[in-house]
């Protein structure tokens, strides 16, 4: 994937097609998102990365599932949003059981077995950020600013990750054609209408959205009337 000047790689967690990005500048990596594929681990020794910075968007498996996988195998900082502390546990927000759901209901449409097969893969984690970063934050990670705008409403710790004012990892947040999720553990409507989506209309419409499901797009080409029916 060649956005710009980014090489960035796309990892899809196949029984729920959420995207886990990698950027590789170096011997470091930069992660939004996590799942577990054998084809990352040869990218990052091909590569010889010596640091992965990983970021969360939020806190449901879906997106969370790869990190302690990565931790067993390479020298990881794990950054997500302070109210993410005491949630990523698969025994508190982060329960499979939501991912279950949503993969059995599919199964009834088209009488597939993505749930039998996810539950046989399931793995439980009580995972423990490195860095808890803050709504405006500003970091810098390898040449890179990342900017961090905290936008709660589909989990309480949900995220974008604005990197260099060009690029956006939105997770949940904002997903092409699709509204914002609110109905599981931890969502809150309220949240999402009166502070998540004036930040997503007031991002500037040339930054490239790199979504938690589905493709990229450009911001200005999210039809935010979707919310006004």
């Amino acid at each position: 994937m060649k956005i710009d000047t980014y090489r960035l790689y796309r990892s899809i967690y196949a029984p729920v097609e959420s995207n886990m990005y990698i950027l590789i500048e170096g011997d470091e990596a930069i992660v939004v998102d996590s799942n577990i594929n054998e084809e990352v681990s040869l990218l990052f020794n091909s590569k010889n990365i010596k640091k992965v910075h990983l970021f969360l968007t939020h806190e449901h498996y879906d997106h969370s599932c790869g990190v302690h996988w990565l931790k067993n195998k390479f020298d990881i900082s794990l950054y997500c949003h302070k109210d993410s502390k005491g949630l990523l546990s698969t025994k508190k927000n982060c329960s499979p059981r939501l991912v279950a759901f949503v993969l059995s209901t599919k199964d009834m449409s088209d009488g597939g077995h993505r749930a039998e097969t996810f539950i046989n893969e399931l793995t439980d984690y009580d995972l423990e950020p490195d860095v808890f970063f803050s709504d405006n934050q500003i970091l810098e990670i390898t040449n890179h600013r990342v900017r961090i705008i905290h936008v709660p409403g589909h989990t309480p710790a949900s995220s974008l990750i604005v990197m260099d004012e060009k690029i956006v990892f939105t997770g949940d947040s904002l997903i092409k054609d699709n509204k914002i999720i609110t109905s599981f553990r931890g969502g809150n409507k309220e949240d999402m209408l009166n502070i998540t989506l004036p930040k997503l209309k007031a991002l500037q419409d040339d930054l490239m959205v790199l979504p938690g499901h589905g493709e990229t797009f450009m911001k200005k080409e999210f039809d935010f009337s979707i919310y006004d029916v």
